[in-house]
């Protein structure tokens, strides 16, 4: 999904507020080093990092 910043009022609801819809999920992090690497690949100013990520992982995406 996109930034929250990004979202119109029906995407946030399906996405956010409505319990019929929404996916809550809790995440336990192993390595706090390699999560904020990936974070700062993902989300950080340089473009190269996400791309790569994307093509490495692309085949993983499944949409339920």
């Amino acid at each position: 999904m996109k930034g929250l910043g990004e979202m119109d009022s029906e995407e946030l609801s399906q996405a956010l507020l409505d319990p019929s819809t929404r996916n809550i999920l809790q995440l336990q992090v192993n390595d706090v080093e390699q999560t904020n690497k990936l974070f700062n690949d993902l989300y950080g100013k340089a473009v190269e990092p996400r791309v790569r990520f994307i093509l490495e992982h692309s085949e993983e995406a499944r949409a339920d």
